[in-house]
């Protein structure tokens, strides 16, 4: 058996973190986002205007009444499965059609398609992004 290849360095995301690690703990955010949406109190969804629905392989939240990044995501898409146009656009049109203005796309390491399909849609990085850091050595 042939040993297997180390995969290229993603040029947008320099990480030491194995591809597959890198799923599973955007799964992990993904499912985590999802559930506190959806067990929101009904009033309190209610009142935000909260909503939530998987697209593709991601989870896709928003606020009608909290109009902000932090509740306004596309996240985990494309990590998976290559992102496609159509559930980008999709994802697109459901912020549109709930009137938000402030959302984002989270952009994971090794979504190179979908940095690619934002990219020809005219997304820019925005200036308030995060980072997620990892502890590589041994703890003190």
């Amino acid at each position: 058996m042939a040993p297997m290849s180390t995969p290229a360095p993603d040029p947008l995301f320099p990480t030491t973190i194995a591809p597959e690690e890198v799923a599973a703990l955007e799964r992990v955010e993904r499912d985590a986002l999802l559930a506190l949406y959806a067990n929101a109190p009904a009033a309190v969804a209610q009142e935000l205007g909260l909503a939530q629905r998987r697209i593709a392989d991601g989870a896709l939240t928003l606020s009608r009444k909290l109009d902000h990044i932090m509740l306004c995501r596309l996240q985990g898409f494309g990590v998976e499965v290559p992102a496609s146009a159509a559930a980008l656009d999709e994802a697109i049109a459901v912020f549109k059609d709930a009137g938000v203005k402030n959302w984002i796309v989270q952009l994971a390491p090794g979504a190179q398609a979908l940095a690619r399909l934002l990219a020809e849609r005219g997304f820019e990085r925005h200036p308030r992004t995060w980072a997620k850091f990892v502890f590589a050595g041994e703890l003190p």
